[in-house]
């Protein structure tokens, strides 16, 4: 019997290599997504070691370890204030520290505050000369706009300007992310008539966290602590913490900014926060005490000092908030307060501050008529 043409070498199955393939490509894929999981999760522990901790390590964690709110620092902390103070100041024995250097300039003029207030936010990324350049032209079609605001350090731990009081982390490279005309984009910046605004992000940090043992945030049984969102944080309470975040404000003061912003300055509000480490004080009073810091070290250049915070501080200004920031806290020592808020919120959160702090809308969208001051986020 005659064969049919094209029929005898069908099996009932695809050919070999197409299913090796297909393996081979599911491999790869669960691979890559093993890769990015374990880099966000990978903890340099105080021994220098790299381990992998995951969100759910906590939970398990809670039912097995004797919780001890009189916690020891670890080994790797029992450095000296000597140590700590040079380390962080760049200086060794001998040399002055340089908000001690007397340098024969005169001090400078307080900022002029515009009477409006109108803001475009430049998002985290270092800051270039052709950026600045798009920046100064649509502030020149737009005359909206009277004020910059430039993302200067963000909650991964990013700093975008060539800042010599930087921790460098031990778990990917350091923390410096600039453009090599950055520092002058910057000088460019500043030296305009626009009310210009250094941005930066406090507390929460990722980078910081995970590469400085002795700066990172705590919970009771000595572990880094991870909030709900799996985020990481450094520590208020540790003056190391303190003192890297006033250098960083410090420098962009120099850099010639008129306001220096701190966003996140403050502890996590989501997750376990019962098992945070906070320390001999309070989280009010080790915000307070990092507050006054700042005003301290501010006060010499005679910039505006301003805090953004979460809404409810002050559409609910009775109730304490789990961050450990209120109005209270903050009042002494900052000049204005910004927060996140819908249209229809911005005459609560001006009538809470109303006679203590000058109050800045972070708005979405804007309502008819725009308020006298507020911050546009795109």
């Amino acid at each position: 019997m005659a064969k049919v043409k094209g029929y005898t070498s069908y099996r009932g199955r695809g050919p070999l290599w197409k299913l090796v393939l297909t393996v081979l490509l599911l491999a790869v894929i669960l691979a890559s997504l093993a890769v990015v999981l374990l880099q966000r999760n990978i903890v340099v522990e105080s021994d220098g070691t790299r381990q992998v901790h995951f969100p759910w390590q906590e939970e398990a964690n809670a039912g097995t370890e004797a919780e001890n709110p009189d916690a020891q620092p670890l080994d790797d902390e029992t450095t000296t204030p000597d140590e700590t103070d040079a380390e962080l100041s760049g200086t060794s024995d001998g040399e002055a520290a340089p908000d001690e250097q007397d340098t024969g300039e005169s001090e400078p003029e307080p900022p002029v505050v515009p009477d409006f207030y109108h803001v475009y936010p430049v998002q985290a990324t270092p800051l270039s000369v052709s950026t600045y350049e798009e920046i100064s032209w649509l502030l020149r079609r737009n005359s909206t706009y009277n004020a910059v605001s430039v993302r200067l350090k963000d909650t991964e731990g990013w700093v975008y300007f060539d800042s010599p009081n930087i921790i460098y982390t031990e778990v990917i490279t350091e923390s410096k992310n600039i453009a090599a005309d950055t520092t002058e984009a910057l000088r460019r910046l500043t030296a305009a008539d626009t009310h210009t605004i250094a941005s930066l992000a406090c507390f929460r940090d990722w980078r910081a966290s995970n590469g400085n043992v002795r700066a990172r945030l705590r919970n009771l049984s000595g572990r880094i602590f991870q909030d709900g969102n799996e985020d990481f944080w450094i520590d208020p309470a540790r003056e190391v913490t303190r003192t890297y975040l006033c250098n960083l404000a410090r420098d962009a003061a120099e850099l010639g900014f008129d306001e220096v912003l701190l966003t996140d300055a403050c502890y996590p509000s989501v997750g376990r926060l019962d098992r945070i480490l906070y320390g001999d004080l309070s989280k009010e009073e080790n915000l307070a005490t990092f507050f006054s810091e700042v005003r301290k070290t501010l006060e010499p250049y005679h910039v505006v000092f301003s805090v953004e915070v979460p809404k409810e501080i002050l559409l609910n200004r009775d109730t304490p908030h789990l961050s450990g920031l209120s109005i209270d806290v903050i009042a002494p020592y900052v000049d204005r307060v910004y927060a996140k808020v819908d249209p229809s919120e911005v005459q609560a959160c001006t009538d809470a501050l109303a006679g203590v702090l000058m109050f800045v809308p972070e708005l979405s969208t804007l309502p008819d008529p725009a308020p006298a001051r507020y911050v546009y986020r795109q």
